[in-house]
Protein backbone atom coordinates (compact mmCIF):
# COMPACT_ATOMS: atom_id res chain seq x y z
CA UNK A 1 0.00 0.00 0.00
CA UNK A 2 1.61 3.42 -0.99
CA UNK A 3 1.71 6.54 1.38
CA UNK A 4 -1.19 8.04 -0.67
CA UNK A 5 -3.22 5.13 -1.11
CA UNK A 6 -6.31 5.14 1.54
CA UNK A 7 -6.64 2.31 3.35
CA UNK A 8 -10.03 0.08 3.06
CA UNK A 9 -11.99 1.38 5.67
CA UNK A 10 -13.13 -1.91 6.84
CA UNK A 11 -11.12 -3.60 9.60
CA UNK A 12 -10.14 -6.86 10.49
CA UNK A 13 -7.83 -7.91 13.49
CA UNK A 14 -5.11 -11.07 12.93
CA UNK A 15 -3.31 -11.83 15.91
CA UNK A 16 -0.16 -12.35 14.11
CA UNK A 17 0.16 -10.20 11.10
CA UNK A 18 2.49 -11.61 7.71
CA UNK A 19 2.28 -11.65 4.10
CA UNK A 20 0.77 -14.01 2.14
CA UNK A 21 -1.88 -16.71 2.90
CA UNK A 22 -4.18 -16.45 6.10
CA UNK A 23 -6.86 -18.37 7.37
CA UNK A 24 -9.70 -16.63 10.09
CA UNK A 25 -11.50 -19.62 11.68
CA UNK A 26 -14.35 -19.31 14.83
CA UNK A 27 -15.12 -15.77 16.37
CA UNK A 28 -12.44 -13.97 14.42
CA UNK A 29 -14.04 -15.31 10.75
CA UNK A 30 -17.59 -14.41 12.43
CA UNK A 31 -16.79 -10.31 12.23
CA UNK A 32 -15.68 -10.05 8.86
CA UNK A 33 -17.85 -12.68 7.43
CA UNK A 34 -21.65 -12.16 9.45
CA UNK A 35 -20.91 -8.30 11.13
CA UNK A 36 -19.08 -6.55 8.07
CA UNK A 37 -20.97 -8.59 5.26
CA UNK A 38 -17.70 -9.07 3.38
CA UNK A 39 -17.53 -10.99 -0.09
CA UNK A 40 -14.57 -12.56 -1.86
CA UNK A 41 -12.37 -9.58 -3.76
CA UNK A 42 -13.24 -7.06 -1.05
CA UNK A 43 -10.60 -5.11 0.48
CA UNK A 44 -9.64 -4.98 4.05
CA UNK A 45 -7.08 -3.28 6.35
CA UNK A 46 -5.73 -6.34 8.75
CA UNK A 47 -3.98 -4.90 11.86
CA UNK A 48 -2.60 -6.67 14.62
CA UNK A 49 -1.41 -4.01 17.33
CA UNK A 50 1.50 -2.19 15.91
CA UNK A 51 1.50 -2.43 12.37
CA UNK A 52 -1.94 -2.62 9.39
CA UNK A 53 -1.41 -4.34 5.66
CA UNK A 54 -3.83 -4.21 3.12
CA UNK A 55 -5.71 -7.66 2.68
CA UNK A 56 -7.79 -9.10 -0.33
CA UNK A 57 -10.59 -11.36 0.65
CA UNK A 58 -10.13 -15.14 -1.59
CA UNK A 59 -12.73 -17.14 -0.40
CA UNK A 60 -15.67 -17.34 2.28
CA UNK A 61 -17.35 -20.07 3.62
CA UNK A 62 -19.40 -20.69 6.93
CA UNK A 63 -16.46 -21.68 9.02
CA UNK A 64 -13.39 -19.61 7.81
CA UNK A 65 -12.08 -16.83 5.73
CA UNK A 66 -9.04 -16.70 3.83
CA UNK A 67 -7.19 -13.57 3.20
CA UNK A 68 -4.27 -12.20 1.06
CA UNK A 69 -2.24 -10.25 3.32
CA UNK A 70 0.30 -7.45 1.93
CA UNK A 71 3.14 -6.13 3.52
CA UNK A 72 2.48 -5.12 6.42
CA UNK A 73 3.64 -1.36 7.77
CA UNK A 74 3.85 0.10 11.23
CA UNK A 75 0.62 2.30 12.56
CA UNK A 76 1.62 6.36 13.33
CA UNK A 77 2.29 6.86 16.85
CA UNK A 78 -0.42 9.45 18.56
CA UNK A 79 0.63 13.39 17.75
CA UNK A 80 -0.08 14.05 21.19
CA UNK A 81 -0.58 12.74 24.41
CA UNK A 82 -3.92 13.35 26.06
CA UNK A 83 -5.24 12.79 29.29
CA UNK A 84 -8.29 12.63 30.38
CA UNK A 85 -9.77 13.15 34.65
CA UNK A 86 -13.28 12.78 34.71
CA UNK A 87 -15.88 11.39 38.01
CA UNK A 88 -17.45 7.85 36.65
CA UNK A 89 -20.81 8.58 35.32
CA UNK A 90 -24.04 6.15 36.35
CA UNK A 91 -24.91 3.37 34.04
CA UNK A 92 -23.86 3.05 30.54
CA UNK A 93 -22.58 6.45 29.87
CA UNK A 94 -19.16 4.96 31.44
CA UNK A 95 -18.84 2.58 28.81
CA UNK A 96 -19.78 5.45 26.38
CA UNK A 97 -17.51 8.26 27.45
CA UNK A 98 -14.58 5.05 27.44
CA UNK A 99 -15.38 4.80 23.82
CA UNK A 100 -15.48 7.84 22.37
CA UNK A 101 -12.48 9.53 23.85
CA UNK A 102 -10.83 6.25 22.84
CA UNK A 103 -11.77 7.00 19.46
CA UNK A 104 -10.99 10.89 19.78
CA UNK A 105 -7.48 9.49 20.96
CA UNK A 106 -7.03 9.67 24.68
CA UNK A 107 -4.18 7.65 25.72
CA UNK A 108 -5.05 7.62 29.17
CA UNK A 109 -8.39 8.13 31.15
CA UNK A 110 -8.69 8.93 35.18
CA UNK A 111 -11.66 8.11 37.11
CA UNK A 112 -12.00 11.51 39.73
CA UNK A 113 -13.52 10.87 43.40
CA UNK A 114 -15.25 14.03 43.43
CA UNK A 115 -16.99 15.76 46.27
CA UNK A 116 -20.57 14.82 44.91
CA UNK A 117 -19.51 11.37 43.34
CA UNK A 118 -22.55 8.60 43.49
CA UNK A 119 -20.47 5.91 41.41
CA UNK A 120 -17.49 3.75 42.39
CA UNK A 121 -16.35 1.66 39.67
CA UNK A 122 -15.29 -2.38 40.72
CA UNK A 123 -12.60 -4.52 39.32
CA UNK A 124 -15.64 -6.37 36.95
CA UNK A 125 -16.61 -2.78 35.20
CA UNK A 126 -13.11 -1.85 35.43
CA UNK A 127 -11.70 -4.84 33.11
CA UNK A 128 -14.86 -3.88 30.72
CA UNK A 129 -13.72 -0.55 30.12
CA UNK A 130 -10.76 -1.97 28.96
CA UNK A 131 -12.56 -4.57 26.91
CA UNK A 132 -14.40 -1.41 25.48
CA UNK A 133 -11.58 0.80 24.86
CA UNK A 134 -9.35 -1.85 22.96
CA UNK A 135 -12.75 -2.45 20.44
CA UNK A 136 -12.95 1.37 20.14
CA UNK A 137 -9.36 1.57 19.08
CA UNK A 138 -9.50 -1.48 16.94
CA UNK A 139 -12.57 0.26 14.90
CA UNK A 140 -11.24 3.93 14.94
CA UNK A 141 -7.79 2.69 13.36
CA UNK A 142 -5.45 3.19 16.83
CA UNK A 143 -2.62 0.70 17.55
CA UNK A 144 -5.00 -1.62 19.89
CA UNK A 145 -1.84 -3.16 22.17
CA UNK A 146 -2.68 -2.70 25.95
CA UNK A 147 -0.07 -0.14 26.30
CA UNK A 148 -1.73 2.15 23.53
CA UNK A 149 -5.06 1.79 25.14
CA UNK A 150 -4.12 2.52 28.57
CA UNK A 151 -6.61 3.28 30.77
CA UNK A 152 -5.81 4.65 33.87
CA UNK A 153 -8.93 2.70 35.62
CA UNK A 154 -6.64 0.78 38.24
CA UNK A 155 -5.86 3.95 39.81
CA UNK A 156 -9.85 4.62 39.98
CA UNK A 157 -10.96 7.22 42.47
CA UNK A 158 -8.46 9.53 42.60
CA UNK A 159 -9.64 12.34 44.85
CA UNK A 160 -9.80 15.76 42.47
CA UNK A 161 -7.54 17.32 44.66
CA UNK A 162 -4.48 14.62 44.68
CA UNK A 163 -4.53 14.55 40.92
CA UNK A 164 -4.43 18.20 40.52
CA UNK A 165 -1.51 18.35 42.44
CA UNK A 166 0.10 15.42 40.57
CA UNK A 167 -0.26 16.85 37.10
CA UNK A 168 1.17 20.55 38.64
CA UNK A 169 4.07 18.55 39.82
CA UNK A 170 4.29 16.95 36.32
CA UNK A 171 3.63 19.94 34.07
CA UNK A 172 5.03 22.95 36.28
CA UNK A 173 1.32 24.62 35.81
Amino acid sequence: MSPREDPPRRRVRLPELATGPRELTGEAARYPRTVLRLAPGDAVACFDGGREARATIVEITRQTVRLEVGEPRPLPGPACHLTVALPPPKGERADWAVEKLTELGVASIHWLTCARSVVEPGTGRLERHHRVAAAAAAQCGRATDRKSTRLNCSHANIPYDVFRLQKKKQYKL
